[in-house]
């Protein structure tokens, strides 16, 4: 399943399982996480990365169950090459991958406590950190910010719209009462702040 030929609504269906019922396919859940990981890898700071990082936070679950030969390593390489490219970002962090790293923090309970699935967590959250540094926070000018949807699901959704200008598109004609505004999902300042929760939750601190 390539992102060019699947729907945002296909792909994460598909992710979305592997998150819900690990042990459901094993084999396909392998080929998912490596498609992910392959993909990512090859391109960790292209215009699909957020895709495909998504997918990849979405599998963490599985991953701490006992997946195929190679698969938790071509996950852990993906994430090495993301956080490699993240030291080279010269532009505003893309707010798609700010919400795929909400969508990993609210699916860490299903691999807490898996040293493995920990180090692999680390390793996207420190692209994240060091993007964070690139926002402009004092560019908003809202009075408060509403709160993201407890479903990573709809999250991922948001995110995924958010990442081109079709999807943006679509998202701002959304009859659905918990997407939040455009506007506000790309609030600098809004954006810096999930992901500093997001970071928070990942990382077990107060």
């Amino acid at each position: 399943m390539r992102a060019a030929s699947a729907s945002v609504d296909e792909l994460i269906e598909a992710w979305d399982e592997m998150r819900e019922s690990v042990d459901l396919d094993p084999s396909a859940y392998d080929r998912l996480v490596l498609q992910c990981a392959r993909e990512l890898s090859a391109d960790p700071g292209g215009p699909l990365a957020h895709h495909w990082t998504t997918g990849l936070v979405m599998g963490l679950g599985y991953l701490a169950t006992d997946p195929g030969a190679g698969v938790a390593e071509a996950a852990f390489d993906a994430a090495r090459a993301v956080d490699a490219a993240s030291r080279d970002l010269s532009r505003t962090v893309d707010v798609a991958l700010n919400l795929s790293l909400r969508a990993a923090a609210l699916n860490e309970a299903e691999a807490d406590g898996t040293v493995g699935i920990q180090e692999l967590i680390e390793g996207l959250t420190g692209a994240f950190e060091r993007a964070l540094g690139l926002l402009d926070r004092a560019a908003c000018t809202h009075d408060a910010h509403p709160e993201l949807p407890a479903d990573c699901t709809q999250t991922l959704s948001i995110g995924i719209h958010l990442a081109s200008a079709r999807g943006r598109a679509t998202y701002e004609r959304w009859p659905e009462e918990w997407a939040i505004p455009l506007g506000t999902a790309l609030c600098p300042a809004f954006v810096a702040a999930v992901a500093e929760d997001s970071l928070r939750r990942l990382r077990n601190t107060p």
